[in-house]
Parts: C-alpha cells; sequence; structure tokens
C-alpha cells in the first residue's frame, strides 16, 4: 500500500511540473539523448514517434518540432474550447501541428508520405480497425494496433522516445527504431513491451 501510495504522489508531482511548464511556454532545462537513432531513421523518411502518457510529453512533441521542422500528433480535445484553444496555440509556438484523434488516419497517412513526422502515443485509435487482447502489467489488456497499422500503411520507420525529469532537468530520449516486419499483433505487443518497461523504470 505504501508504495502504490508513492507512486501515486510521484505521478502527481510529475503531472503538475508538466503543466506549470507548458502553461509557462515550456521554459524549463532540458538535454536530448540518443539524437542519432532520430537522424539515422529518418534517412529513410518521415518518422512515426511512438511513446506513452510518461513524463512531460508536450514537452517532447515543443522540443522536436521547434528543432527538426514539421510535426503533426493527433490529440483528444478536453471539452472546453477556451482550454483547448491555449493548448493549440502553445503547442503552435514551436512550429507542431495538431488533428483530433478521431478519425484522423488519412491525414496522417498523407503527413508521413509528404515528409511530416508523426507523435503518437499509445492509446490511440485512429479508426484504424481497433485492437488487441495482450498482457500488459500481467494483465489482460485491450491495446490500439494503430502505431502498428500506420506503420504498416506507410512504411515509415518507427522510433519509441520520451522526455521525463531526471533530478535537476527534463531528458528528451530517443531510442533506435523498432524492427517492423509486418505483423501487427507481435509489432502491437512489442510496443506495450516497450512501454511497460519504461513505466516501470520511471
Amino acid at each position: 500500500v505504501h508504495a502504490v501510495s508513492a507512486s501515486a504522489a510521484s505521478s502527481r508531482r510529475n503531472l503538475a511540473r508538466a503543466i506549470v511548464d507548458f502553461a509557462r511556454g515550456i521554459q524549463a532545462p532540458l538535454e536530448i539523448e540518443g539524437i542519432q537513432h532520430y537522424r539515422q531513421a529518418r534517412r529513410a523518411g518521415a518518422v512515426i514517434l511512438a511513446g506513452a502518457h510518461l513524463g512531460n510529453w508536450e514537452l517532447g512533441c515543443c522540443t522536436h518540432a521547434r528543432l527538426h521542422g514539421r510535426l503533426i500528433a493527433p490529440v483528444n480535445p478536453s471539452g472546453n474550447p477556451h482550454f483547448d484553444r491555449f493548448v493549440a496555440a502553445r503547442r503552435a509556438m514551436s512550429g507542431g501541428r495538431t488533428l483530433p484523434a478521431a478519425g484522423c488516419a488519412r491525414a496522417l497517412i498523407g503527413a508521413l508520405h509528404g515528409g511530416c513526422d508523426v507523435s503518437m502515443l499509445d492509446d490511440f485509435d485512429l479508426g484504424l480497425a481497433g485492437g488487441i487482447f495482450a498482457e500488459w502489467f500481467g494483465v489482460r489488456t485491450f491495446l490500439s494496433t494503430a502505431i502498428a497499422r500506420l506503420a504498416a500503411l506507410t512504411r515509415a520507420p518507427v522510433v519509441p522516445w520520451f522526455c521525463v525529469w531526471e533530478q535537476d532537468r527534463y531528458v528528451l530520449r530517443y531510442e533506435p527504431a523498432l524492427d517492423f516486419r509486418g505483423d501487427i499483433v507481435a509489432f502491437t505487443c512489442l510496443l506495450a513491451a516497450w512501454y511497460e518497461s519504461k513505466i516501470r523504470l520511471y
């Protein structure tokens, strides 16, 4: 029980820090690791950046867009139009662009074919035929296959990434592109295992 309470408190602190940094215009100390993995994958064309609701994903997207040019990301509207406009304006300051997640698959495919990177979080469906049931944290869980299906449709490399707070700074970390061999189920399970390993680590 103590471990669960401590983990919950840590998650609340992280979310609060992320919200404040985003509201201030994302001015925070940051270093980038593994950029060579992104650059290597980018040689084949636009990249799918696969992340999770871990750390400060907004900072990751804004930093990438500012440093590497065009970036588009599907988002779920909050239901508050004033808040959504504020968030969209903050994202646009760095050159990033967002689309409502529901039904945006065709737009993301077009963006990738047009040379624009796409940032995807693990829990978006996009209307791409749902998902699968697989083990996640020891529990049989429904997992979206959207990233795997987008990779299959576009042949874009999938580079895992995340942005987390470490001691006194954020670290934006790119990891080697995952090996997609056309198997939607196997690749979705591979992504899920990656997400789980990072969540357990942080």
